[in-house]
């Protein structure tokens, strides 16, 4: 627990700026029925198609939804939702870093805080949840943490997981609007959970 506790204020005091306020993520997500419609142009979460995308550049293998636009990077692949003009697009995003070495617990937390950083830069401010140190991905017990940004009027919901894999680092993000998040949390887990290392 001292470990947990120690770990969650190192990656409040490296985000720094993070508004002391309520946790409002405290509460346990209740997972509804994916029937609803997200966005004005995307199909209904229930019709939802996916498709595997194999990047052997990066070492990674993931699914995501088919109709869905990629917006690739040089370490990161994104994908996002395509919706209306003024409307928050959901979006995912899986990264891989190659370390010298093998990551530990603390190598980890600052890995995971340098990725939320660099995720706040585009928000005019932010509240983070609490650091999780338990959580499953990739076959491995990975890091997480959730947040709100606010970027104007808009405000979007987040989460990102990270777990070490040999000498590197895979990290998972998902957002969308703070609205949808809920509905959207289905889809979120179906990708979360088909995010996999691919050593051919």
């Amino acid at each position: 627990m001292k470990r947990i506790c120690t770990a969650l204020l190192a990656l409040l005091l490296l985000l720094g700026g993070a508004h002391a306020e309520e946790d409002i993520f405290a509460a346990t997500i209740v997972t509804p029925t994916p029937t609803a419609g997200v966005g004005s142009i995307g199909l209904a979460i229930s019709e939802y198609t996916y498709a595997v995308l194999t990047n052997d550049t990066l070492g990674v293998r993931f699914s995501y939804p088919s109709h869905w636009i990629q917006t690739p990077g040089r370490r990161t692949i994104c994908y996002e939702e395509p919706v209306g003009e003024g409307d928050i697009p959901a979006r995912m995003a899986v990264s891989v870093k190659q370390l010298d070495d093998r990551a530990d617990g603390d190598e980890l937390t600052r890995q995971l805080s340098s990725f939320v950083s660099a995720i706040f830069t585009q928000f005019d401010r932010y509240e983070i949840g609490n650091l999780i140190t338990d959580v499953p991905f990739m076959g491995k017990t990975a890091y997480s943490t959730v947040y709100r940004g606010y970027k104007g009027d808009q405000v979007i919901r987040g989460t990102a997981i990270m777990a070490s894999v040999g000498t590197k680092i895979y990290a998972f993000h998902f957002s969308c609007d703070a609205d949808d998040y809920d509905a959207m949390t289905t889809v979120m887990e179906y990708l979360r959970s088909h995010v996999e290392a691919n050593n051919s």
